[in-house]
């Protein structure tokens, strides 16, 4: 049964989750709508690809508080702090790999949780799809590394020339009946410089 579990992730899975964007084709991302529309949960949740930014030390998750995202370590009295933030297939469910404070834990439909665990796994997205909460206050966040601090910031805002490769979250817009971006990442030092 497919469930959400917001209990912090073993750090070595974590590190173990892909560093690359690699982007979906249209096939699937018809496919994943279809499933979002048929729940009716576009406003609460969204689709990102799964990617991490940093490898962590031993007891730290990535917690996101506001527009601030960074590594914290988390110890047991500190567990029952946070919430789930983004999701992906874990063992017989979604598990939390980033998380964050201040926000109401998330409801969600097990049929849906159910029916898009299903299809992750059967088109062999496990390692590349994830859900993530999206904000109700923001259309469009840019989110930029800030490898000094092993953390990320997000701005609200639409940048110019945002390249498809850049984008990492979608919202399912029912009205439209298909996936609109939300969210563009720009890594920056050895693996590419932000696009101006």
């Amino acid at each position: 049964m497919a469930t959400l579990s917001t209990s912090p992730l073993p750090t070595s899975v974590y590190n173990s989750l892909p560093t690359d964007r690699t982007l979906f084709d249209d096939e699937t991302m018809t496919e994943l709508a279809a499933v979002f529309s048929a729940y009716n949960v576009g406003d609460s949740i969204g689709l990102t690809i799964l990617h991490r930014h940093y490898q962590l030390d031993n007891g730290n998750v990535m917690v996101h508080d506001g527009l601030k995202c960074r590594s914290v370590l988390v110890n047991d009295e500190d567990k029952n702090m946070f919430d789930g933030q983004s999701f992906f297939v874990y063992e017989d469910g979604f598990q939390a790999y980033e998380f964050c404070v201040g926000e109401s834990p998330l409801e969600l439909d097990l049929k849906f949780l159910k029916h898009i665990q299903e299809y992750i796994l059967s088109a062999n997205l496990q390692r590349r799809v994830a859900l993530t909460r999206l904000s109700p206050k923001y259309k469009m966040l840019l989110e930029y590394e800030q490898p000094q601090f092993q953390g990320c910031i997000r701005v609200p805002g639409i940048r110019k020339n945002v390249q498809p490769e850049d984008v990492t979250t979608w919202k399912f817009d029912g009205g439209v009946g298909e996936f609109l971006p939300v969210q563009s990442c720009y890594q920056v030092g050895d693996k590419h410089e932000s696009r101006a």
